[in-house]
């Protein structure tokens, strides 16, 4: 039973919802029914939460010791300290007033954030101490401190802002993603802003000590050591101001830098992340019987399985519409993150494991990312993030370029798992009726084929009706008379106008032939989609620039390749 939630609901509300049902229903079932959870989202979600408090505590202990040493007492520090966690309790409650919640893309804003918040208390604390150093009061010190900085700290805050509010109005998927993530930054921004300038310098006020103190020992290092810095800094800034053209060529060379590495640097969309779940799809060849397609789910079931790190498994087969049942779908959990690889190695370790399969078939895995953004582009394969749709007027021409395109991806190192729908190797077989010979004996072509339909297709022909049910009556061939195409010679129909039963294999004759499994099309023009994913370690750029340069190879100017999923918004972006 699969739990998802209501648009606008909590996943970890849900979690502990779903939890405690299953603990007041538990009781009531028969012991031999277990009830285990296969999957819950909420335990990575919590788990982010529990990361983002442990960054904001080292964050906040790294603060604070980097300003007790340069300041040197422990009054100082103090007034820092205690403004990180007023002006994250401000976020909180902007947040909620905002109508927010504790995802993701907020938590990352936060750990992001916390740079930012006690920056303008410094600049207000070491301004206001530099006055009272010089003899002034504490009180007028800060009075003073803040005539001078207080427009200075509102530009950074206003600079800081500014970087964050073309993320607010960016349009597209992706912005409508990130609105949240960039609005959580900037409330931060203009709580620690809030904060520097009001609470920041009544502590200074209020908890500075005024007058000629004697330094202590780690002033006197700290302002040795930072004196030391002082005059090598002057010394070079004295060198530049007399040369100062090679400050415009430093400009000149640091923009060319940003434009050449910039470009070379690899690119992607988004990264996995580690969700604990990896899925995908099982394919065995087309036409493979109910019992190799067993056997073949039995052996992925031992391969995956023998992994230390897979917690959970789940695999189905049959479950697919039309006669076609060779593929099936592959879904594992993992044990907690702490006891195992990074899941991108597992799912490799898994997929070398799973070679073992020979030609029994294929299995196509993936990782779950953690932050799946929706592109609103076409679904690619089970098992595949990304995929390349082909399309065209003639059908032939789309799927001899698809077929050329894949041999191109397989023999390129970026990427794996290459799925193609073109199938076109579907076992099927063909009866044709002699429909002259037929009707001499009596026999129509109904009557043909309501002899196949009970015969394979579980025809019902009666309903038997009690007090208090119904059973229906079903005809089929046992599963031993109808396996192979021979078996159509041990069927007889019964004339309609006789009554004499007749062999079929006297009014029909049947061969076996392939053909395709669908005939797909997109934008009403003949297509052939290509899915796959990239290999480990290899960026979305670079494998979109490998493509793109197969394409242009490859494709004659009557097939259109268009990009899908993640990979067209990243091209668009």
């Amino acid at each position: 039973i699969a739990a998802t939630r209501s648009s606008g609901a909590n996943t970890v509300a849900l979690s502990q919802a779903v939890r405690d049902l299953l603990e007041r229903i538990e009781p009531t079932l028969p012991g031999s029914l277990d009830i285990r959870v296969f999957y819950d989202q909420a335990i990575q979600i919590k788990a982010s939460v529990n990361d983002v408090k442990t960054t904001i505590l080292i964050a906040l202990f790294l603060v604070v010791m980097i300003i007790f040493l340069f300041l040197g007492r422990v009054s100082d520090t103090l007034i820092p300290a205690m403004v990180l966690p007023a002006t994250l309790f401000g976020t909180f409650l902007v947040m909620l007033a905002a109508n927010f919640s504790l995802d993701n893309l907020s938590l990352m804003a936060l750990t992001l954030s916390i740079g930012f918040l006690v920056d303008d208390a410094i600049v207000v604390l070491e301004n206001t101490v530099r006055h009272i150093q010089e003899g002034k009061r504490p009180f007028a010190a800060a009075v003073i401190s803040m005539r001078e900085i207080t427009g200075t700290v509102i530009s950074t805050s206003i600079a800081l802002v500014t970087v964050f509010i073309p993320l607010v109005f960016m349009g597209g998927v992706v912005g409508r993603n990130f609105k949240e993530f960039a609005l959580t930054v900037i409330f931060a921004i203009i709580c620690s802003t809030i904060a520097a300038l009001t609470l920041t310098p009544m502590m200074c006020a209020r908890m500075l000590k005024g007058g000629k103190a004697v330094k202590t020992r780690l002033e006197k290092f700290t302002d040795k050591f930072v004196g030391t810095i002082i005059k090598k800094y002057s010394a070079l800034l004295h060198w530049v101001l007399r040369h100062r053209y090679t400050a415009l060529l430093g400009w000149i060379g640091c923009l060319i830098g940003i434009g050449f590495f910039g470009y070379q640097l690899p690119k992607t969309f988004m990264p996995t992340g580690d969700s604990g779940l990896f899925y995908g799809q099982m394919q065995a060849p087309m036409g493979t019987s109910t019992e190799q397609i067993q056997h073949f789910q039995n052996k992925i079931n031992e391969i995956i399985t023998a992994n230390p790190a897979v917690d959970n498994i789940l695999t189905v087969t049959g479950n697919n519409t039309g006669a076609d049942q060779s593929t099936g779908i592959v879904v594992a959990t993992l044990i907690p993150e702490d006891k195992r690889k990074p899941i991108e190695k597992v799912v490799e370790e898994i997929n070398y494991s799973l070679t073992e399969i020979g030609d029994l078939g294929m299995v196509y895995l993936m990782a779950k990312p953690s932050l799946l953004l929706s592109a609103g582009a076409e679904s690619t394969a089970i098992g595949s993030q990304y995929s390349y749709v082909l399309t065209g007027q003639e059908k032939d021409e789309v799927y001899e370029s698809a077929a050329k395109l894949q041999q191109k991806m397989q023999q390129s190192k970026y990427f794996s798992g290459i799925q193609s729908s073109v199938k076109l190797d579907l076992p099927q077989l063909d009866v044709r009726l002699f429909r002259d010979r037929a009707s001499a004996l009596g026999i129509t072509a109904e009557d043909i084929e309501n002899t196949l339909l009970l015969s394979y297709a579980k025809g019902k022909t009666a309903t038997y009706l009690t007090d208090i049910d119904q059973y229906w009556v079903i005809l089929e061939a046992i599963d031993e008379d109808r396996k192979k195409p021979q078996d159509l010679s041990r069927l007889y129909v019964r004339s309609s106008g006789t009554g004499n039963l007749v062999p079929l294999s006297s009014i029909a004759e049947w061969t076996e032939d392939v053909g395709p499994q669908n005939v797909p099309h997109h934008n009403q023009l003949n297509a052939a989609t290509l899915s796959y994913n990239l290999a480990a370690g290899v960026p979305l750029g670079n494998a979109t620039n490998a493509l793109n340069k197969f394409c242009t190879e490859i494709l004659p100017p009557e097939v259109m390749g268009v990009m899908q999923g993640e990979a067209q918004e990243f091209e668009e972006k």
